[in-house]
């Protein structure tokens, strides 16, 4: 699974949605459900996702699907 499927995975997991509506472009003002605390579930299985801790600043630029593909690379 690629980093952008991955993304779209943990996203949709995260916000309770089915994958197919966590689209390639999702984000934060595209997704209503994508609300702060839908960010602190998305941060949170990301970080169990690599294993580690994110600095705030990944933390908050976490702002759509392909953001947070790329913490996971």
């Amino acid at each position: 699974m690629n980093a952008l499927d991955q993304a779209r995975r943990i996203i949709a997991e995260a916000l309770a949605l089915p994958t197919d509506l966590a689209p390639m472009d999702g984000s934060m003002e595209t997704l209503p459900e994508w609300d702060s605390i839908g960010h602190v579930r998305i941060v949170l299985a990301v970080e169990a996702a690599i294993g580690r801790p994110l600095p705030p600043d990944a933390m908050l630029g976490a702002i759509d699907v392909p953001s947070v593909a790329a913490l996971l690379d």
